[in-house]
């Protein structure tokens, strides 16, 4: 990010969480006077409609299916999930036989890890990988067939996938960063894992492949509630 850009022009800054503007503050000098804290808001463009609660239990013929969609780049942290997915088929043996997970973006970065270790996983007839840009329509029809959502990040980020999956009542397990935390936990579905750690997103994988998490009640982000924050910002300081 470049932060000399930002800190001798606003008079004000948003940010997505507290966590954000504390780095902020520690390496840009000019001092947050004005500052607000704005989440991100649902993203509501994909609206399939979710398998009920008798659908997901494992059931001969059935797949119980873990999906990452998103740009693949190492900060991302596919690989740890492609190594965590072949433990649990390894592990769980005829247990896993309806487990299946699907990767979906396109490789940023020259980052290619993750396919190569689909091409040589002794489980890749379980992995589907859509190494592409998806359109929405391909990506509703892949959020239909997801029971959970994983998303092991490496380093802290703002989630748009993670929104998506939110808005969907899809439940989520995501790294356990204080900047993630800070915008996750409010969502009943969320699951958090050691960062960085293949033997936490295993285990806590099997955890929500038993005993998936319940939804209870929608994104606390939603689109009147984002934008009437916004307005009590920018109200306050104009007038």
């Amino acid at each position: 990010m470049g932060y000399d850009i930002l800190k001798n022009i606003p008079n004000a800054y948003i940010f997505h969480s507290k966590a954000e503007r504390t780095i902020f503050q520690k390496r840009v000098e000019h001092p947050c006077l004005k500052s607000s804290i704005i989440p991100h808001t649902e993203y509501d463009m994909y609206l399939p409609e979710r398998k009920t609660k008798e659908d997901k239990s494992s059931k001969k013929g059935k797949f119980f299916t873990f999906t990452y969609f998103g740009v693949i780049r190492f900060f991302k942290g596919v690989d740890l999930l492609i190594e965590a997915f072949e433990q649990i088929k390894y592990e769980m043996g005829k247990e896993a036989n309806d487990m299946r997970l699907i990767i979906a973006g396109e490789s940023w970065d020259g980052f290619t890890k993750p396919v190569q270790m689909i091409k040589q996983s002794p489980v890749k007839e379980d992995i589907i990988l859509k190494n592409y840009y998806l359109s929405d329509e391909e990506l509703g029809e892949i959020l239909r067939k997801t029971d959970i959502l994983v998303f092991p990040y490496k380093r802290p980020c703002q989630s748009g996938p993670a929104h998506i999956g939110m808005n969907l009542n899809i439940p989520i397990i995501i790294s356990d960063f204080s900047m993630i935390k800070e915008y996750m936990q409010a969502y009943s579905g969320t699951r958090f894992f050691e960062k960085d750690d293949v033997e936490s997103l295993k285990t806590t994988m099997i955890q929500c492949c038993k005993n998936i998490p319940e939804v209870i009640g929608k994104t606390p982000y939603t689109w009147n509630e984002i934008m009437h924050k916004y307005y009590e910002f920018l109200y306050s300081i104009l007038s």
